[in-house]
C-alpha cells in the first residue's frame, strides 16, 4: 500500500476523491490523523490565545488598579498638605490678630494717660498743704 506525504489536508482529500472508491484504508487512516492532529493544534493554539489575551486583560486590570490607588494616595497626601497649609495660615492669621489686639490696647492705654496728663497739664497745681486759701 502507498503512503502519501503531504501536509495539505484539501490536497489529500482531492486525491483520495480522485482515486474513487478504491481509497488505501492507510491513505484513509493517515488522512483522518492529520485532520484530528491540526484539529488538535487549531484548539491548542486558540486556548493558548486565549489564556493570553486573559493573562494581558489581567495584567491591564492590575496596572490600572495600581494607577488608581497612587492617584488615590497623590489625592490624600495633596488634601494632608492644604489641611497643613490651611491650619498653618490660621494660625498665623490668629497670631495676627492678638498681636494687633494688643498694640491697639497699648495704643489705647497710652491715648489715655496722654489725655490725664493733659488734663493734669491744664490744671492749675493744688496750694500747698498749709497754704493759705485751701
Amino acid at each position: 500500500s502507498a503512503k502519501l506525504d503531504t501536509d495539505d489536508p484539501e490536497l489529500l482529500a482531492a486525491i483520495m476523491a480522485s482515486a474513487g472508491g478504491e481509497v488505501d484504508e492507510d491513505l484513509m487512516a493517515q488522512a483522518i490523523r492529520r485532520a484530528k492532529n491540526e484539529e488538535e493544534s487549531r484548539q491548542r493554539q486558540l486556548l493558548l490565545d486565549q489564556q493570553e489575551d486573559e493573562y494581558e486583560e489581567s495584567l491591564r486590570v492590575d496596572q490600572e488598579r495600581q494607577l488608581q490607588e497612587e492617584m488615590r494616595r497623590r489625592e490624600e497626601l495633596e488634601a494632608k498638605r492644604r489641611a497643613e497649609e490651611e491650619e498653618e495660615e490660621a494660625r498665623i492669621r490668629a497670631e495676627t490678630e492678638e498681636a494687633e489686639a494688643l498694640e491697639a490696647e497699648e495704643r489705647r492705654k497710652a491715648s489715655i494717660e496722654e489725655k490725664i496728663a493733659e488734663a493734669k497739664a491744664s490744671l492749675t497745681p493744688e496750694p500747698e498743704k498749709g497754704t493759705p486759701g485751701r
